[in-house]
């Protein structure tokens, strides 16, 4: 008897364990869907190819994706997991919708030279001063760190390029316009 109660206490631990992740997540998506995302004056572009001016790129459009990145994580290391992108931001750059690749780091020079020997194709926004940041709702699960907005509001979160799934959404979503 001893054992069975035991085994219960167990499965209740665990199925506890199980549950609250997933609530975490739940709460962290539904606390950025619905909220603005603003794209701040003064980020800095570079590696823009000569075929897109970066000033036309901010444009108002029905749909755009933001990717943040944060500084505090290894600059070269997250560069590296973004080489997706160099297929994708084209994909959807043709179907109407600007990829803001934003990166908070003060040091543009290193940027620069770890794009060039990456062989980073796509452009991205460098944000000295962290406006970013500071004018948008960022989570702390680099999960949800890339959104698709609809106009000025978060509609879908999450990585396109690291879940199949969440890629047919963004292309779903994109496909109502």
């Amino acid at each position: 008897m001893l054992k069975k109660v035991l085994y219960l206490i167990l499965f209740i631990v665990i199925l506890n364990a199980c549950k609250s992740p997933v609530k975490d997540l739940r709460n962290e998506l539904l606390n950025i869907v619905g909220k603005d995302v603003v794209i701040p004056k003064g980020l800095v572009p570079i590696n823009f190819p000569d075929s897109i001016n970066p000033y036309k790129f901010i444009e108002n459009h029905n749909y755009k994706i933001v990717v943040y990145i944060d500084s505090l994580s290894c600059s070269e290391c997250r560069l590296k997991k973004m080489f997706p992108w160099n297929e994708y931001f084209y994909l959807f750059y043709e179907k109407g919708v600007p990829v803001y690749i934003i990166m908070n780091t003060p040091n543009i020079q290193e940027l620069e030279y770890m794009i060039n020997n990456l062989d980073i194709e796509f452009p991205i926004f460098i944000d000295i001063d962290g406006k970013y940041k500071k004018a948008n709702i960022i989570s702390n699960n680099e999960i949800f760190r890339t959104v698709l907005a609809r106009k000025t509001k978060v509609v879908l979160a999450g990585d396109p390029t690291t879940n199949n799934k969440i890629l047919k959404l963004y292309v779903k979503e994109i496909s109502r316009n």
